[in-house]
């Protein structure tokens, strides 16, 4: 797949960028770092840096998913499922789009819950509180696109189930947009080269409370289009990517990145982003 840079990406959206993290900055104080950390201790560390993590980090899957809904699709109905933090939304309802929200809000505290409500309401964004597993998604209606960014590795189990329900809320020609972290990206080879799990530190996962709620199954090319293809739908494009900002690391970081360019093999990015649509008629679950 053949993509603009992500500085022309940002450069052509500017004004609504601005006024998203203009937005989300005042979001991000409510959320209760402590709260959320409780299934994830990892997690702990985004109250010093709430910014760079929740945004700066992710802020190039949210680029690429943007440009990529607006050259396919005009004034959309778009369902963006396990949404957490609503950037990728907002800037969608900035652009025309008609969006509706989902997470399982209840989860959070209050403050943040109000902070959602608030912020969706100014941009005219449907909220429902909704678990995706295991609720009905029937009041989601059918939409012309669907996301699904960095949902999958959180499960506890096969996916299968929840591509099957998200078949059902999308019109015949719509589209999917989703992402998972690759297990396989070129640090994480190198950490397995050393005798080092590529998984984040096992003494966050051991010290979290059950269920854990981090990434539980990180995927590979191979795994990705396995598991849309054996829900019948046809991958368009796949893109293994960098999504974190080339700014953010520390000198050994930098000269794996160095490596990672110049390494002749296939699939080395951090994420695996995929734009798909319904194949065959709906058959199994």
């Amino acid at each position: 797949m053949k993509m603009r840079s992500f500085e022309a990406i940002e450069k052509n959206y500017i004004d609504v960028i601005n006024e998203v993290e203009s937005a989300i900055c005042k979001l991000l104080n409510t959320i209760d770092i402590q709260e959320i950390a409780k299934y994830n201790i990892g997690l702990s560390i985004y109250g010093q840096f709430r910014y760079e993590y929740f945004i700066q980090r992710e802020k190039r899957r949210f680029l690429l998913t943007l440009d990529e809904v607006n050259k396919s699709k005009k004034a959309a109905s778009v369902c963006d499922l396990g949404c957490f933090i609503p950037y990728l939304p907002i800037a969608l309802s900035l652009t025309g789009h008609k969006v509706k929200i989902v997470d399982k809000y209840s989860l959070y505290s209050q403050s943040f819950k109000d902070s959602i409500q608030r912020i969706s309401d100014d941009y005219s964004i449907e909220v429902h509180d909704l678990d995706i597993l295991s609720d009905d998604m029937e009041r989601l209606e059918s939409n012309d696109v669907v996301l699904l960014m960095a949902v999958i590795e959180h499960l506890n189990g096969s996916p299968r189930h929840l591509i099957n329900k998200i078949r059902k809320i999308m019109k015949p020609d719509a589209l999917l947009f989703s992402e998972v972290p690759n297990i396989a990206e070129f640090s994480k080879r190198i950490r397995m080269m050393f005798g080092h799990s590529p998984l984040p530190q096992y003494k966050d996962y051991f010290y979290s409370e059950y269920p854990y709620a981090g990434h539980n199954r990180e995927m590979t090319v191979e795994e990705v289009r396995f598991l849309f293809e054996n829900c019948d739908f046809q991958i368009m494009s796949l893109l293994c990517y960098d999504y974190s900002d080339d700014r953010i690391g520390t000198l050994s970081s930098a000269l794996v990145k160095l490596l990672k360019h110049i390494a002749p093999v296939r699939y080395k990015g951090e994420g695996i982003w995929v734009k798909c649509r319904p194949g065959q008629p709906f058959t199994h679950d």
